[in-house]
């Protein structure tokens, strides 16, 4: 996620341009994260530049959607109820 809060580390805002926008989320499978791991790094960054085409990523809520859909059609599928209150 990038926040996009306004400018860092001194960087000159243009006139009327504060720098603030709305904030960019990307929805990455595990497995393109894990295998874009820092492998120096001893926390395991990742920078998003190390994924490949990383910008396909962007906004992609319809990877969640997917994953909850097959979610619940699998423990529905084992007699689990799925029904909220």
């Amino acid at each position: 996620m990038a926040l996009n809060r306004g400018y860092r580390f001194g960087k000159a805002p243009k006139e009327g341009d504060r720098g603030i926008k709305e904030p960019v989320y990307y929805v990455f499978p595990t497995e393109v994260v894990k295998a874009a791991q820092n492998v120096g790094d001893k926390w395991g960054k990742v920078t998003i530049t190390n994924i490949p085409d990383f910008e396909r990523y962007r906004n992609n809520w319809g990877m969640i959607a997917e994953y909850l859909g097959v979610l619940l059609r699998s423990k529905s599928m084992a007699g689990i109820d799925t029904t909220t209150e």
